[in-house]
């Protein structure tokens, strides 16, 4: 079990500089830890009962965070989404001088809107980029969120675009960004951790119908003659919704009845 408790200590200080005196504070909370939970077990609770209580019983440390060198990286935080938004703000700047200058150099404005867009496009892949590290240590504060959906958004303009231009089907491929939102969606579940179970559910279900909307959509239009009956697909995503609810309130209402507390 101290495998696990340093796993959970490890998750929660993900944000917070390292330092000798944080590592310290850590040992002392892993030892408070694995002594609370043998306390617990002495007393007939399981395995899972005995860790999480033994984690309920930290209780709040923030103001002993206080006096460590390990509540600093907020200022640091600060600095650095200050230091990225300038240096946005002037690439745009740039990007945008270089757009206007070039469009009005050489009269090719049906032509030169690319700057912008391949411009914007290799801003999202930077962006990513650099955050990927802390995203992939830290997915609390939306850093893992965002890089995904930059890749799904540069991915997305270039597509549209490109098959736009080629295909000359601009009459369809308005499809590709509703169709590429859909699928965010559905990744972002899995991205995505909420401790309350009625926000999940609410994410779930909008996800499961904007899926199967953009679905109908898709199908409908590379399909002649369907739209008859491709309605079904939205019904479709209907009825697997309220399965989904009615299965997710079923097991509220078995966990109720067992602990006899209200889940939401």
């Amino acid at each position: 079990m101290r495998e696990a408790f340093q796993k959970y200590l490890d998750k929660r200080f993900s944000s917070y500089k390292k330092s000798k005196a944080l590592n310290d504070f850590k040992e002392e909370l892993l030892s408070n830890l694995n002594e609370r939970f043998e306390e617990f077990k002495a007393e007939g609770l399981s395995d899972n009962e005995s860790y999480k209580r033994s984690i309920e019983s930290l209780g709040d440390y923030s103001d002993a965070l206080k006096t460590l060198d390990a509540h600093t990286p907020a200022k640091t935080m600060v600095t650095y989404s200050k230091l990225i938004l300038s240096v946005s703000a002037l690439y745009f700047v740039l990007l945008i001088t270089a757009y206007l200058g070039i469009s009005f150099l050489t009269k090719g404005w049906s032509k030169t809107w690319l700057i912008v867009l391949v411009g914007s496009v290799l801003y999202v892949v930077v962006m990513f980029i650099l955050n990927s590290k802390n995203a992939l240590a830290n997915q609390k504060n939306g850093k893992m969120r965002f890089n995904v959906l930059a890749i799904f958004t540069a991915v997305m303009l270039l597509s549209y675009f490109f098959i736009s231009f080629v295909t000359k089907k601009w009459g369809i491929t308005w499809l590709i960004p509703i169709d590429f939102f859909a699928v965010w969606l559905v990744a972002d579940i899995f991205l995505t951790k909420l401790k309350k179970k009625k926000a999940m559910r609410i994410r779930i279900s909008f996800a499961i119908m904007t899926f199967a909307a953009a679905l109908y959509l898709t199908v409908s239009e590379l399909i002649s003659g369907i739209w008859s009956f491709s309605w079904l697909i939205v019904l479709g995503g209907v009825i697997i919704m309220l399965a989904y609810l009615t299965a997710q309130y079923y097991g509220n209402y078995r966990d109720e009845i067992k602990s006899g507390k209200d889940d939401d």
